[in-house]
């Protein structure tokens, strides 16, 4: 009762003329690499910067039940979808700090103000002029890359990254990026 976790479902639902489903392949592939990425103690992880949400368990309705869902033109109709259950222990890990999925540097702040990244941007722009494209692979890309290192190097596991998928931790102080989950 004092865990917490995730599910991340199938929707079953079009948006943005993409259907949204967790194909069984899929559930099965993220069980999998969590599963090889959790041989690793957690010291290392925590050490390194990046840590894996453990996702471990899933469930996926079989073919047989015949339940296709158009999922888009690769796809085409999946007959496989499912859940996948996530561990979401890590919202402890860090007390005090701003725990935000990547996605949302970019997102429209409350009210409509601008994304945080920009204002992170604006603020670096203080200290000297720089591009945003640098201020980026500066304040994101590389320490993406260097917390990343070990399990892309040493364990030989390239996740699916992608900013729905990624959650980072904010120093409630500068901002800056402290780990990556």
């Amino acid at each position: 009762p004092q865990e917490l976790i995730f599910l991340k479902l199938s929707l079953a639902q079009m948006q943005d003329r993409l259907g949204r489903i967790i194909p069984g392949w899929e559930v099965r592939r993220s069980v999998g690499v969590s599963e090889t990425a959790m041989q690793t103690p957690d010291e290392v992880w925590k050490y390194s910067g990046a840590s894996i949400i453990t996702e471990f368990a899933g469930a996926y309705v079989d073919a047989a039940e015949k339940l296709p869902f158009f999922v888009d033109e690769k796809q085409g109709n999946v007959l496989e979808h499912g859940l996948i259950a996530r561990d979401a222990t890590f919202l402890k890990e860090f007390p005090g700090d701003t725990i935000i999925p990547l996605f949302a540097l970019f997102s429209q702040g409350a009210g409509g103000s601008e994304p945080l990244i920009i204002k992170l941007w604006k603020a670096r722009q203080a200290q000297g002029k720089i591009s945003f494209v640098d201020f980026v692979s500066e304040y994101l890309f590389k320490p993406f890359l260097d917390k990343n290192a070990y399990m892309l190097f040493r364990q030989g596991i390239v996740p699916e990254f992608h900013g729905q998928n990624v959650v980072v931790v904010l120093d409630r102080q500068t901002s800056a990026i402290k780990h990556f989950y």
